[in-house]
C-alpha cells in the first residue's frame, strides 16, 4: 500500500497540473469500505435517474471475465464536477485497508477544502438488535450474531480512528468536515419525528462529542440515506452544503464568499 502514494502523487499533480485545482474547490469523499462513499457521489451526481445503481455499483467493484472481455472492473477511483458550491471537483477514494495510505496523496498534492467522511450505520443497528442474547436462538445462530456484533464494533472503531487522524492532519487544518451517517431508511414509511430530532448514536461511537473546541467549528454530523438522494440540489443534501459554505467563509478556513 505504501508503495503505491509516491505514484498516486504523482498522478493527482499530473491531473491537476492541467488547471483543475485553480478552477474548482477540492473535496474528499472518504470513509471505511462500503460505507456508501460511491452510491453518495453518483447520487449527487445522476440523482435517482440510475435505477440500476446498486447492482452496477457491485458488478463495477467485481472483475467479471467473460470470453477474452472483462466487464466492469472498477479500481475504485472517482471524481466528479458539481456547480454546487461555486463549481467544486469530489474524489471517492477507495477505502479498503490497503488503500488508505494513498488518501494522504491526494491532501498532500493539493489544497483540499473539505472532506465528506462517510460512515455506514447499519453497524449500529448490528450492535442495537442484541440478537445473540434472544431466547431460543441455535448455538450456531448465536456465534454468528456474536461474530456479526464484533465485525460492527471493530468497523466503527476503525472509522473513528481515521476520522480522528484525518481532522488532525496539518493539510486539512482549514478544511471543513462533514460527517455523513449512512442511514438506510423506508421511503413508504413516515419519519419519526422525534427520532429525527435525537442524536445518532454513531455521534457518540465515533466520539464526535469530544473533538476539542479547536476543531469542533469545522465539523458536523448528518443523517442520510445516501441512496435516497436526487441529485446535488435534493433539499436534503441542502443543510451539508450549508455547514460547508459557512465553515469555508470563515477566516480560520479559506475565507471564501460564496453568492
Amino acid at each position: 500500500g505504501r508503495r503505491r502514494a509516491p505514484a498516486m502523487n504523482r498522478c493527482v499533480r499530473c491531473c491537476l497540473g492541467r488547471g483543475l485545482a485553480n478552477e474548482f474547490q477540492q473535496f474528499l469523499l472518504l470513509g471505511a469500505e462500503n460505507s456508501g462513499k460511491t452510491t453518495l457521489l453518483y447520487r449527487l451526481r445522476i440523482g435517482q435517474r440510475w435505477t440500476t445503481m446498486s447492482e452496477d455499483l457491485d458488478l463495477m467493484h467485481r472483475e467479471v471475465v467473460d470470453g477474452t472481455n472483462n466487464i466492469g472492473y472498477d479500481p475504485g477511483y472517482h471524481y466528479e464536477e458539481f456547480a454546487m458550491m461555486s463549481n467544486c471537483g469530489v474524489w471517492d477514494i477507495p477505502g479498503e485497508q490497503a488503500m488508505r495510505p494513498v488518501w494522504s496523496a491526494f491532501y498532500k498534492s493539493i489544497a483540499v477544502h473539505g472532506v465528506f467522511f462517510v460512515v455506514n450505520a447499519s453497524d449500529m443497528d448490528v450492535l442495537k438488535a442484541k440478537g445473540s442474547e434472544a431466547e431460543g436462538i441455535t448455538l450456531k445462530a448465536r456465534e454468528s450474531r456474536l461474530k456479526a456484533e464484533h465485525k460492527a464494533r471493530e468497523r466503527i472503531i476503525e472509522s473513528r480512528r481515521l476520522f480522528h487522524r484525518l481532522l488532525n492532519e496539518e493539510e486539512l487544518r482549514p478544511a471543513a468536515f462533514a460527517v455523513i451517517i449512512n442511514q438506510k431508511t423506508d421511503p413508504t414509511k413516515a419519519i419519526d419525528p422525534k427520532a429525527s430530532r435525537d442524536v445518532h448514536p454513531m455521534h457518540y461511537q465515533l466520539g464526535l462529542h469530544q473533538i476539542h473546541e479547536s476543531c469542533a467549528w469545522r465539523v458536523k454530523a448528518f443523517v442520510l440515506d445516501c441512496d435516497h438522494i436526487d441529485g446535488e440540489h435534493d433539499p436534503k443534501w441542502e443543510p451539508v452544503l450549508g455547514h460547508m459554505k459557512e465553515v469555508l467563509s470563515d477566516a480560520r478556513s479559506y475565507d471564501l464568499g460564496f453568492s
